[in-house]
């Protein structure tokens, strides 16, 4: 027969075992319960080829892109200037980066939300000629993100930050800014260059 001593060790063996099964499989299923099932959803698709970005803003302010046959991006309005292409790259980049918060089936209150008239408007063209036409309101409570309208139909809240880079466009377009030529400044308290004429000596009696 085991020695009572050789018992309890085998039983405190047993249980320690049995509490590493229990907290290795528990382990295993909160880590399944934390892993997200799907991927963060996204306001436009990452497929859509964009070809032309206008924004409309308050006051009527408006800032329009477009690619040309070259498939270079030009500043269509406001018109005459020479078009920052690395600027209008970044806002497209943001473009498909914008992500959903969160999403509203009915209820929501468009007049609240200030979709009724929009704060801003953009509308994207694909090079298919697909168009999504995105209508901004107010910003949430939280601060979070603005409520979207998206086609007319579906009613969205987006990241705040992420939409904020793109809306600046209208403030801020997507231009060089054109060097302006400076006049050389006199310095007035340098001394007066020597003239370049011998004075003449006259003589004395």
């Amino acid at each position: 027969m085991l020695k009572r001593s050789t018992l309890i060790l085998l039983g405190i063996f047993i249980l320690l075992l049995l509490a590493f099964i229990f907290w290795q499989r528990y382990h295993k299923e909160e880590q399944a319960e934390i892993t997200p099932t799907m991927e963060q959803k996204l306001l436009i698709s990452q497929e859509m080829n964009v070809s032309d970005l206008r924004i409309e803003g308050v006051g009527g302010k408006v800032v329009e892109v477009a690619r040309d046959d070259e498939g270079l991006w030009k500043l269509s309005i406001p018109e005459g200037f020479e078009t920052d292409a690395t600027s209008v790259e970044s806002a497209i980049a943001q473009l498909y980066n914008l992500q959903v918060l969160s999403e509203f089936d009915q209820g929501l209150d468009l007049g609240g939300a200030g979709l009724l008239v929009p704060v801003y408007r953009i509308t994207i063209v694909s090079k298919n000629g697909e168009e999504v036409v995105l209508d901004i309101g107010k910003v949430t409570a939280t601060g979070s993100g603005y409520y979207v309208r998206k086609g007319g139909k579906e009613i969205l809240v987006v990241s705040k930050y992420s939409l904020d880079s793109l809306l600046n466009l209208v403030e801020n377009p997507p231009i060089i800014p054109i060097p302006t030529s400076t006049e050389a400044v006199i310095d007035e308290t340098a001394p007066a260059p020597l003239s370049s004429e011998i004075p003449s000596v006259t003589s004395t009696p």
